[in-house]
């Protein structure tokens, strides 16, 4: 076949390909921000505030919106065409270099392995590519004006796109057209304006950036990850020949921008290609090293400049080719095995199933989806995933269908109809809730967990608990607001647990002179704001080993008001209702005050400070009406 024909014949297997795989592997490229990226399109006609977001990317969502309406898989079909177009573009700026062997550059960017799963994802790494390498074919092709107003929209495909704004700047001035330098801005005088209906600035496109920080809440790490990293985002054929198409670049652009007659191409090529690229390159290794700009690490965001990467590794093959250059059927034998052994890496050398499909996380989480099925219609939620909301189908953006589980520790009360859903990942690391957080608060019910294994070895977990209602007992007036027989605590309160002296069943809960609090009631004291004028009663069994002599150590059950510090502590002392060495039941009630703070709880334990061990069980906290 005519190797002009060749980029044809790529585009159409690639399409057909990855059309196939958008359809049939049900990965999402990354369970968290190719989700979230996806959601913040899904909904932008619901809350168009969403067209603004500096994280959820303008462009981004401007574009994927339409898309979106269809699915999932419909913003992956939106990525594939990006694919596709940067793909194509970088042919043709190999082209216009006039790169021997250019239809290999457009292989290198559809054979780059994490550039095929991350296409096949919500993810905004696949538009800045195909943005940037159509800013650079604009430049190539002499349209240097054209290429600097497209360029100065990239910062709202990718934040990255500032750091190639600089790279522009030293372009523009090395090719003497600094006249140009003011169009650089364009992008953000077209957002500053856009936005300014919204936020009320004309400033909100660098005050809103969400990763304008000196810190990463995630660290830093090595010098070398990104460099290093390049191999597993492109291969490691491609990552030999990139080495030496770098090579290429410091040897022999310098000594052709000398050459009148490639001044333009030259020095387009260096700072376009090879100064995007390294510029590209350090910053991410700066941020990362020094943690700035709340840098993750993450080797996806190469993927951004797959395509310049794709030319330089044309570079390098040529150069191979050119220690052959007095046999052209040499030549072209070696260019075909180097396109064949990168096919073979990129086919055989990857963990497809890992990469195409569902991880660990999402597959706990598909499996809690079914089972809550319509169960639990009108129900409020609160969970951290991205990928709970597009499976529930919640709009994440309606606070009164979806909030955080950080929202539950506020104060503010809780709907009765509630369900919380708890992950491993998304909840303990970006919102700090632990599980013990949720096992241990007596608001809570846990209905299910849900496990599945990752490649790894670990189990990902997905938890979900249920709001208790609080509902009138029946022929009575109390109301229950909890009742523990101590047999299911959370794993932190397992040391104040006792199994030989239990009352009923097989645990009861012990205060000693090591740990002198029991386990007991939690409940934030807005949640008792439907009860205003009523009691709160506390009833346990008790069993005091050994009475103290001394007064100010006797054993006490506690019903306190506190906010940080107690404002109405009512003890009962158990010495005094509670004889020594048998269980005892025990009763006391108090005045439910008016709240000072949304922040107020009321608890009810066992205080004691005495020497010798008290032991509770069957403790139920109730509301009743007081006694006239």
């Amino acid at each position: 076949m005519k190797p002009h024909k060749l980029p044809l014949l790529f585009t159409g297997l690639y399409l057909i390909a990855m059309c196939a795989l958008a359809f049939f592997a049900n990965g999402t490229g990354d369970e968290g921000d190719s989700v979230s990226h996806y959601l913040f399109a899904r909904y932008a006609f619901q809350h168009t505030a969403n067209f603004l977001d500096h994280w959820a990317k303008p462009i981004f969502v401007l574009l994927a919106a339409p898309f979106a309406q269809l699915g999932f898989v419909g913003v992956k079909l939106m990525n594939i065409g990006f694919g596709t177009l940067a793909a194509w573009f970088t042919y043709r700026v190999a082209r216009h270099l006039a790169i021997p062997n250019s239809w290999a550059a457009m292989l290198f960017v559809m054979l780059a392995p994490m550039h095929i799963y991350l296409t096949l994802s919500g993810l905004t790494e696949p538009l800045f590519a195909l943005w940037l390498i159509a800013a650079v074919f604009l430049a190539v092709r002499g349209q240097v004006t054209e290429s600097v107003i497209w360029v100065s929209f990239l910062p709202f495909v990718r934040s990255e796109g500032l750091v190639i704004l600089c790279v522009y700047v030293l372009y523009l001035l090395a090719v003497k057209k600094w006249r140009l330098l003011p169009l650089l801005f364009t992008g953000h005088a077209v957002y500053s304006v856009a936005g300014y209906f919204y936020y009320g600035s004309l400033w909100w496109v660098f005050t809103k950036i969400p990763y304008a920080s000196n810190s990463s809440v995630y660290g830093s790490g090595k010098l070398l990850q990104f460099v290093k990293g390049l191999q597993e985002v492109i291969g490691a054929p491609m990552y030999v020949l990139l080495g030496i198409g770098l090579l290429y670049g410091a040897f022999m652009l310098f000594k052709n921008l000398r050459s009148l007659s490639y001044r333009h191409m030259a020095a387009t090529e260096l700072w376009l290609v090879y100064g995007c690229f390294t510029a590209y390159v350090i910053a991410h290794t700066l941020f990362w090293y020094f943690g700035l700009f709340k840098s993750f690490g993450l080797l996806r965001v190469l993927v951004g400049i797959v395509p310049l990467s794709a030319i330089i590794c044309l570079r390098g093959l040529n150069t191979i080719a050119a220690v052959l250059r007095q046999n052209s059927k040499v030549q072209q034998a070696l260019t075909a095995g180097i396109a064949a052994l990168v096919f073979a890496f990129t086919l055989f050398g990857e963990e497809w199933k890992n990469h195409l499909f569902l991880r660990a996380d999402q597959q706990a989480q598909t499996e809690m989806a079914n089972y809550l099925g319509n169960r639990f219609t009108g129900y409020k939620y609160y969970f951290d995933a991205p990928y709970i909301a597009m499976l529930m189908n919640v709009d994440m953006f309606d606070k009164s269908k979806k909030e955080s589980t950080s929202e539950l520790f506020t104060g503010k009360a809780i709907p009765d109809k509630s369900l919380i859903i708890w992950d491993d990942w998304y909840s303990v690391v970006d919102i700090r809730t632990n599980l013990e957080m949720l096992t241990g608060d007596n608001r809570f019910e846990l209905l299910r967990s849900f496990e599945a294994p990752d490649p790894w070895g670990n189990r990902r977990a997905t938890y979900v608990f249920k709001k208790k209602q609080f509902h009138a007992n029946d022929s009575s007036a109390t109301t229950t607001l909890f009742s523990t027989g101590f047999e299911n605590v959370p794993p932190a309160q397992a040391g104040r647990l006792d199994s030989l002296h239990a009352f009923e069943g097989k645990f009861c809960a012990v205060a000693s002179s090591g740990a002198p609090y029991s386990p007991g009631f939690d409940l934030p004291v807005a949640e008792l704001s439907r009860f205003t004028g009523k009691v709160l009663r506390a009833d346990a069994q008790v069993f005091i080993a050994q009475k103290e002599p001394n007064q100010y150590k006797q054993p006490l059950l506690v019903i306190s008001f506190e906010n940080e510090k107690s404002y109405s502590f009512n003890p009962l002392h158990l010495q005094d209702v509670a004889p020594e060495g048998k269980w005892q039941q025990v009763s006391f009630e108090t005045a439910i005050p008016p709240a000072q703070t949304a922040k107020d709880h009321v608890k009810v334990y066992v205080y004691n400070p005495s020497d010798g061990p008290v032991y509770i069980d069957n403790l139920t906290v109730t509301v009743a009406e007081p006694v006239k």
